[in-house]
């Protein structure tokens, strides 16, 4: 194997996007999609309610247009699984997210590269069932669903780092 051949791209959440981009771009040996929002790919229709209730109340938008979260906010909704301490740590960590559906993505569907969809049982942001139905309709494989919430690398990174090393 050359050193790109033996890559393995993996993209969270609005990462999923950067990574099927840089699946698509590169030789890369598979893109592992964790959380993935999947914002640029076309919808075939019947598509499920991807949001979980009330998942975006406490966001807000800046001047720019951009999604952003109160540190407090993002602590009690976005890390509420996680220890106080780690959640008050990560949560000022947050940046600002603008819509990646104002600008017209470089793609519109998953590259053709093997590929693997891991999701939440208990996002905070995506329904799972929404979740099983993009790894089946708009990546064409099954996913596989992991314990917890939507950072399952703050939340159990034990048990993520062991099933991405067990995929290599």
């Amino acid at each position: 194997f050359a050193r790109e051949e033996a890559t393995v791209v993996v993209g969270h959440s609005m990462s999923s996007d950067v990574a099927a981009i840089v699946a698509a771009r590169t030789t890369c040996r598979e893109v592992v999609y964790l959380c993935p929002r999947f914002a640029i790919f076309d919808r075939p229709e019947g598509e499920p309610e991807i949001w979980q209730p009330g998942c975006f109340d406490k966001v807000r938008e800046d001047e720019l247009g951009r999604r952003c979260w109160a540190p407090e906010d993002a602590a009690a909704v976005l890390y509420r699984r996680l220890e106080p301490d780690l959640a008050a740590a990560f949560a000022p960590r947050l940046r600002p997210q603008a819509d990646p559906r104002r600008a017209v993505p470089p793609i519109t569907q998953p590259p053709k590269v093997p590929s693997r969809v891991l999701f939440a049982e208990e996002d905070e942001i995506f329904r799972p069932e929404w979740s099983a139905w993009a790894a089946r309709h708009l990546v064409g494989v099954e996913g596989e669903p992991l314990p917890g919430g939507h950072f399952p690398m703050l939340e159990n990174p034990e048990f993520l780092s062991a099933k991405l090393s067990g995929m290599a």
